[in-house]
């Protein structure tokens, strides 16, 4: 009932200090994509792969 509003500077910044104390505890965020064989078909998907290789 007393919690910050979602929108209020109170609720970001304790968010903001939540993420920064996950990143000091767990490192940096990463990208892990899977993909199945359909997303192998994309045109753009391929491109991007043979050229991040």
């Amino acid at each position: 009932m007393l919690a910050p509003k979602r929108g209020a500077n109170q609720y970001w910044r304790r968010v903001k200090g939540e993420v920064k104390a996950k990143i000091a505890e767990c490192g940096s965020p990463t990208l892990f994509l899977t993909l199945g064989f359909a997303e192998y078909d994309s045109a753009d998907i391929a491109q991007y792969l043979r050229k991040n290789k």
